[in-house]
Protein backbone atom coordinates (compact mmCIF):
# COMPACT_ATOMS: atom_id res chain seq x y z
CA UNK A 1 0.00 0.00 0.00
CA UNK A 2 2.96 2.10 0.55
CA UNK A 3 4.42 1.62 -2.43
CA UNK A 4 1.13 2.64 -4.37
CA UNK A 5 1.06 5.96 -2.34
CA UNK A 6 5.05 6.80 -3.66
CA UNK A 7 4.17 6.03 -7.20
CA UNK A 8 1.37 9.15 -6.82
CA UNK A 9 2.75 10.87 -4.49
CA UNK A 10 6.86 11.15 -6.30
CA UNK A 11 5.89 12.12 -9.91
CA UNK A 12 3.64 15.15 -8.42
CA UNK A 13 6.94 16.08 -6.07
CA UNK A 14 9.18 15.30 -8.71
CA UNK A 15 7.07 17.82 -11.14
CA UNK A 16 7.08 20.68 -8.22
CA UNK A 17 10.51 20.67 -7.76
CA UNK A 18 11.18 20.94 -11.80
CA UNK A 19 9.09 23.82 -11.69
CA UNK A 20 10.63 25.60 -9.02
CA UNK A 21 14.28 24.91 -10.56
CA UNK A 22 13.25 26.35 -14.11
CA UNK A 23 11.60 29.42 -12.17
CA UNK A 24 14.41 30.40 -10.11
CA UNK A 25 17.23 30.23 -13.02
CA UNK A 26 17.38 33.75 -14.81
CA UNK A 27 16.36 32.79 -18.73
CA UNK A 28 14.42 29.56 -19.98
CA UNK A 29 16.81 28.54 -22.61
CA UNK A 30 14.77 28.75 -26.25
CA UNK A 31 14.85 29.98 -29.65
CA UNK A 32 15.86 33.83 -29.85
CA UNK A 33 13.59 36.44 -30.33
CA UNK A 34 10.42 33.91 -29.26
CA UNK A 35 8.60 34.45 -25.36
CA UNK A 36 9.26 31.82 -24.09
CA UNK A 37 6.29 32.67 -21.46
CA UNK A 38 3.92 30.28 -23.20
CA UNK A 39 6.11 27.53 -21.80
CA UNK A 40 4.02 27.64 -18.81
CA UNK A 41 0.66 26.22 -20.55
CA UNK A 42 2.07 23.30 -21.11
CA UNK A 43 3.64 23.11 -17.56
CA UNK A 44 0.56 23.72 -15.37
CA UNK A 45 -1.05 21.50 -17.54
CA UNK A 46 0.42 18.53 -16.74
CA UNK A 47 0.88 19.80 -12.98
CA UNK A 48 -2.81 19.80 -12.76
CA UNK A 49 -3.05 16.42 -14.47
CA UNK A 50 -1.18 14.96 -11.84
CA UNK A 51 -2.85 17.10 -9.02
CA UNK A 52 -5.99 15.01 -10.63
CA UNK A 53 -4.52 11.87 -10.50
CA UNK A 54 -3.33 12.32 -6.92
CA UNK A 55 -7.15 13.09 -5.88
CA UNK A 56 -8.95 10.24 -8.12
CA UNK A 57 -6.47 7.63 -7.32
CA UNK A 58 -5.14 8.10 -3.93
CA UNK A 59 -5.72 6.14 -0.96
CA UNK A 60 -7.53 7.93 1.27
CA UNK A 61 -6.08 6.74 4.72
CA UNK A 62 -2.63 7.87 4.59
CA UNK A 63 -1.33 11.18 6.44
CA UNK A 64 -1.56 14.24 3.27
CA UNK A 65 -3.91 12.62 0.68
CA UNK A 66 -6.32 11.84 3.63
CA UNK A 67 -6.43 15.56 4.74
CA UNK A 68 -6.78 16.74 0.78
CA UNK A 69 -9.24 14.17 0.23
CA UNK A 70 -11.20 15.13 3.08
CA UNK A 71 -11.25 18.56 1.87
CA UNK A 72 -12.42 17.20 -1.75
CA UNK A 73 -15.07 15.49 0.12
CA UNK A 74 -16.41 18.38 1.96
CA UNK A 75 -16.57 19.89 -1.67
CA UNK A 76 -18.03 16.72 -3.24
CA UNK A 77 -20.90 16.14 -0.61
CA UNK A 78 -23.57 15.65 -3.64
CA UNK A 79 -24.32 12.34 -4.52
CA UNK A 80 -23.96 13.43 -8.18
CA UNK A 81 -20.81 11.62 -9.44
CA UNK A 82 -20.64 14.04 -12.42
CA UNK A 83 -21.12 16.72 -10.08
CA UNK A 84 -18.27 15.44 -8.00
CA UNK A 85 -15.62 14.73 -10.12
CA UNK A 86 -16.28 18.45 -11.46
CA UNK A 87 -15.23 19.52 -8.23
CA UNK A 88 -12.17 17.13 -7.94
CA UNK A 89 -10.99 18.54 -11.03
CA UNK A 90 -11.52 22.23 -9.95
CA UNK A 91 -9.82 21.51 -6.50
CA UNK A 92 -7.08 20.26 -8.72
CA UNK A 93 -6.66 23.43 -11.01
CA UNK A 94 -6.84 25.14 -7.56
CA UNK A 95 -3.98 23.48 -6.17
CA UNK A 96 -1.73 24.37 -9.27
CA UNK A 97 -2.53 27.56 -10.09
CA UNK A 98 -2.12 28.39 -6.08
CA UNK A 99 1.56 26.44 -6.85
CA UNK A 100 1.74 29.26 -9.70
CA UNK A 101 1.00 31.55 -7.52
CA UNK A 102 4.02 30.60 -4.96
CA UNK A 103 6.28 30.78 -7.71
CA UNK A 104 5.93 34.02 -8.97
CA UNK A 105 6.17 35.47 -5.07
CA UNK A 106 8.98 33.49 -5.26
CA UNK A 107 10.08 34.98 -8.01
CA UNK A 108 9.63 38.67 -6.79
CA UNK A 109 12.52 38.06 -4.67
CA UNK A 110 14.78 37.11 -7.31
CA UNK A 111 16.75 39.45 -8.60
CA UNK A 112 17.11 38.06 -11.96
CA UNK A 113 12.89 37.40 -11.98
CA UNK A 114 9.72 39.35 -11.69
CA UNK A 115 6.51 38.74 -10.00
CA UNK A 116 3.97 38.46 -13.33
CA UNK A 117 -0.22 38.67 -13.50
CA UNK A 118 0.15 37.37 -17.04
CA UNK A 119 2.07 34.40 -16.03
CA UNK A 120 -0.30 33.66 -13.39
CA UNK A 121 -3.00 33.80 -15.74
CA UNK A 122 -0.78 31.44 -18.51
CA UNK A 123 -0.72 29.18 -15.41
CA UNK A 124 -4.50 29.12 -14.87
CA UNK A 125 -5.52 28.58 -18.26
CA UNK A 126 -2.50 25.09 -18.65
CA UNK A 127 -4.63 23.82 -15.43
CA UNK A 128 -7.97 24.49 -16.82
CA UNK A 129 -6.73 22.53 -19.98
CA UNK A 130 -6.88 19.32 -18.05
CA UNK A 131 -10.47 19.78 -17.63
CA UNK A 132 -11.35 21.07 -21.17
CA UNK A 133 -9.02 18.01 -22.67
CA UNK A 134 -10.25 15.21 -20.30
CA UNK A 135 -13.91 16.05 -20.93
CA UNK A 136 -13.69 15.98 -24.58
CA UNK A 137 -12.33 12.68 -23.94
CA UNK A 138 -14.86 11.48 -21.74
CA UNK A 139 -17.47 12.47 -24.43
CA UNK A 140 -15.80 10.72 -26.90
CA UNK A 141 -14.90 7.60 -25.02
CA UNK A 142 -18.58 7.63 -23.90
CA UNK A 143 -20.44 9.01 -27.22
CA UNK A 144 -22.00 11.36 -25.29
CA UNK A 145 -23.88 14.23 -27.73
CA UNK A 146 -22.47 17.40 -27.42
Amino acid sequence: MKRNMLWLWLPLIFYLVIILYLSSIPRIPGPPGIDMSFIHVPLYFLLSALFLRLFLRGNKNSGLTRLLSQIVNRLTARTDNWVNLNYTFIFAIICSTMYGIFIEIFQFFLPWRSFSLYDILLNLVGSCFVYVFISVKLRKLLLIPE
